[in-house]
């Protein structure tokens, strides 16, 4: 993960959407311009709602023998359609970016890193460890195991 977001591999599409194009939606929410890119959702937005606090609910009461299968069903089904919709809307972006350049548009793309870390991140590693490890020393903790 660390390697993907020091390389820059991830783009804000909403962002893109939002500076790029004027559409007939008071959001810019992915959920508002799914239909635009052609994606129908499977599951009811209301439904997926209230699963969705449930489901939060119950994590954040640690109460996880109170989930449901219904609802981690339907949960699972939301976020399988947020992938489905954003790739289908990254397909949709891209074919009208393609259909620009065929009309004679320059459209750049952002520059590729290769996501590797600088020689600093691992010195800055070392010294994070061994500050730790002076914080944590003498501690009555650190002998039964606890740090």
């Amino acid at each position: 993960m660390d390697k993907l977001l020091r390389g820059g591999r991830f783009i804000d599409l909403h962002r893109v959407i939002k500076e790029s194009m004027q559409a007939s939606v008071e959001r810019y929410s992915l959920k508002d311009m799914e239909r635009f890119a052609g994606y129908l959702c499977e599951i009811n937005l209301q439904e997926a709602s209230e699963a969705r606090r449930k489901l939060g609910a119950v994590l954040n009461l640690k109460m996880l023998d109170r989930i449901t299968d219904d609802d981690k069903q339907i949960v699972e089904v939301y976020n399988k359609d947020d992938c489905l919709a954003t790739l289908k809307l990254h397909q949709w972006l891209e074919s009208i970016c393609q259909e620009q350049v065929g009309l004679g548009a320059e459209l750049t793309r952002p520059e590729l890193k290769t996501g590797d870390a600088s020689e600093t991140v691992d010195e800055k590693d070392d010294y994070a460890r061994r500050l730790y490890e002076q914080l944590i020393d003498g501690l009555p903790g650190r002998r039964c195991g606890l740090f």
